[in-house]
């Protein structure tokens, strides 16, 4: 069913006499999507976001908040937008909150950012850059920042 609605998205698009419709929304929760847990069953494909991110950016978005407040900004952006399918990767668990409301929502427009707060080194030439989307990858990224501090005091980091 999704295939065949991203298709009709595809084509419609086209048609001058076809009105906007509202995007379809989709939740996807990356811990329980692929556990082989007793609930597994009941959930999503594990391949789902890899199928999903085949599909054009003119038709598909997925959207990978790193705390809550994104997720909220994200939400919101979805819930407007209209003749897209968007998909929406977050845990169902409760999680750390990084970014206040205005900067979640500042990072969302941005679409991709560098945090300055968790590196003390904004002004020079990074040795590492530090990339990450989604919550968990998130938290990983901000635990190797922490050990690499703590193992290579000189090393320069962006995140």
């Amino acid at each position: 069913m999704f295939n065949q609605h991203a298709k009709w998205l595809k084509v419609t698009r086209h048609i001058p006499w076809r009105r906007s419709i509202a995007s379809l929304k989709l939740s996807a929760d990356p811990r329980t999507s692929g556990a082989r847990t007793t609930t597994a069953f009941s959930h999503q494909d594990p391949g789902f976001i890899d199928f999903v991110m085949n599909k054009k950016a003119d038709v598909v978005r997925v959207y990978l908040p790193p705390d809550t407040n994104t997720l909220l900004s994200v939400a919101d952006h979805c819930m407007r937008s209209r003749d897209y399918i968007n998909v929406i990767v977050a845990g169902k668990q409760p999680a750390l909150q990084y970014l206040d409301m205005e900067a979640a929502i500042e990072h969302c427009t941005n679409g991709i950012g560098i945090w300055s707060w968790p590196v003390l080194d904004q002004n020079c030439e990074p040795d590492v850059v530090m990339a990450c989307a989604g919550d968990v990858p998130t938290l990983e990224a901000l635990a190797a920042v922490d050990l690499l501090r703590q193992n290579f005091s000189d090393i320069k980091i962006r995140l």
